[in-house]
Protein backbone atom coordinates (compact mmCIF):
# COMPACT_ATOMS: atom_id res chain seq x y z
CA UNK A 1 0.00 0.00 0.00
CA UNK A 2 1.41 3.20 -0.86
CA UNK A 3 2.16 6.17 1.54
CA UNK A 4 -0.79 8.69 1.78
CA UNK A 5 -0.82 12.64 1.62
CA UNK A 6 -2.75 15.17 3.31
CA UNK A 7 -4.11 18.69 2.66
CA UNK A 8 -4.95 20.93 4.91
CA UNK A 9 -6.80 24.02 4.37
CA UNK A 10 -9.55 26.46 6.39
CA UNK A 11 -12.01 27.79 4.17
CA UNK A 12 -14.82 30.23 4.65
CA UNK A 13 -17.89 30.12 1.87
CA UNK A 14 -19.03 33.36 1.37
CA UNK A 15 -21.85 31.59 -0.48
CA UNK A 16 -23.61 28.25 0.39
CA UNK A 17 -22.97 25.29 -1.91
CA UNK A 18 -25.30 24.41 -4.06
CA UNK A 19 -26.55 21.14 -4.54
CA UNK A 20 -25.44 20.54 -7.90
CA UNK A 21 -21.96 21.43 -5.95
CA UNK A 22 -22.51 18.95 -3.36
CA UNK A 23 -23.31 16.63 -5.89
CA UNK A 24 -20.28 17.43 -7.48
CA UNK A 25 -17.85 17.30 -4.38
CA UNK A 26 -19.39 13.98 -3.80
CA UNK A 27 -18.78 12.32 -7.31
CA UNK A 28 -15.34 14.04 -7.14
CA UNK A 29 -14.46 11.95 -3.32
CA UNK A 30 -16.18 8.63 -5.19
CA UNK A 31 -13.51 8.63 -8.18
CA UNK A 32 -10.40 10.08 -6.16
CA UNK A 33 -8.02 7.13 -4.55
CA UNK A 34 -8.40 9.10 -1.60
CA UNK A 35 -11.08 11.24 0.98
CA UNK A 36 -12.32 14.51 1.34
CA UNK A 37 -13.63 15.80 4.88
CA UNK A 38 -14.81 18.86 5.93
CA UNK A 39 -14.94 19.80 9.70
CA UNK A 40 -16.47 22.44 11.26
CA UNK A 41 -17.30 22.52 15.40
CA UNK A 42 -16.09 19.48 16.24
CA UNK A 43 -18.30 17.44 13.00
CA UNK A 44 -15.88 15.28 10.51
CA UNK A 45 -17.77 14.54 7.19
CA UNK A 46 -16.84 12.12 4.57
CA UNK A 47 -17.96 13.81 0.98
CA UNK A 48 -18.47 10.00 -0.04
CA UNK A 49 -21.78 9.92 2.26
CA UNK A 50 -23.84 12.21 0.06
CA UNK A 51 -27.02 12.63 2.60
CA UNK A 52 -24.28 13.70 5.93
CA UNK A 53 -22.92 16.20 3.26
CA UNK A 54 -25.49 17.76 2.20
CA UNK A 55 -26.83 17.63 5.52
CA UNK A 56 -23.51 19.74 6.89
CA UNK A 57 -23.62 22.01 4.18
CA UNK A 58 -27.43 22.98 4.86
CA UNK A 59 -26.46 24.10 8.10
CA UNK A 60 -23.71 25.74 7.33
CA UNK A 61 -23.27 30.09 7.76
CA UNK A 62 -21.80 31.90 5.54
CA UNK A 63 -19.48 33.01 8.95
CA UNK A 64 -18.63 29.46 9.98
CA UNK A 65 -14.91 28.25 9.71
CA UNK A 66 -14.68 24.95 8.09
CA UNK A 67 -11.88 22.96 7.63
CA UNK A 68 -10.65 21.04 4.46
CA UNK A 69 -8.62 17.92 4.62
CA UNK A 70 -8.07 16.12 1.20
CA UNK A 71 -6.00 12.47 2.07
CA UNK A 72 -4.83 11.05 -0.99
CA UNK A 73 -2.03 8.44 -2.13
CA UNK A 74 -0.88 9.75 -5.69
CA UNK A 75 -0.75 13.53 -6.94
CA UNK A 76 -3.83 14.59 -6.65
CA UNK A 77 -5.56 15.20 -9.78
CA UNK A 78 -9.06 16.27 -8.43
CA UNK A 79 -7.51 19.31 -6.43
CA UNK A 80 -8.06 21.67 -9.21
CA UNK A 81 -11.75 20.34 -9.42
CA UNK A 82 -12.36 20.59 -5.59
CA UNK A 83 -10.65 23.86 -5.77
CA UNK A 84 -13.13 24.86 -8.77
CA UNK A 85 -16.30 24.12 -6.43
CA UNK A 86 -15.61 25.35 -3.71
CA UNK A 87 -14.56 28.60 -5.56
CA UNK A 88 -18.12 28.34 -7.60
CA UNK A 89 -16.94 28.31 -10.43
CA UNK A 90 -18.57 26.76 -13.37
CA UNK A 91 -16.61 23.84 -14.56
CA UNK A 92 -15.44 23.18 -18.24
CA UNK A 93 -16.52 19.93 -18.21
CA UNK A 94 -20.21 20.12 -17.09
CA UNK A 95 -22.18 22.39 -19.90
CA UNK A 96 -25.43 23.13 -19.20
CA UNK A 97 -28.22 21.74 -21.09
CA UNK A 98 -31.24 23.78 -22.08
CA UNK A 99 -34.31 22.04 -21.18
CA UNK A 100 -36.94 21.10 -23.22
CA UNK A 101 -40.99 21.38 -23.06
CA UNK A 102 -41.73 17.16 -22.52
CA UNK A 103 -44.60 16.24 -24.79
CA UNK A 104 -47.67 14.58 -23.25
CA UNK A 105 -47.82 11.10 -23.05
CA UNK A 106 -50.47 8.54 -22.56
CA UNK A 107 -49.55 6.41 -19.64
Amino acid sequence: MGRTNALLSEITLHSPLSLYEAIRLHSVSKKMSGTIYFIRNGTVVDCKKLPKLISFLMTTSETDQIKLIVDYEKEPKWLPIIRQILAHQPSQSFRKVPLHPMKKVKI
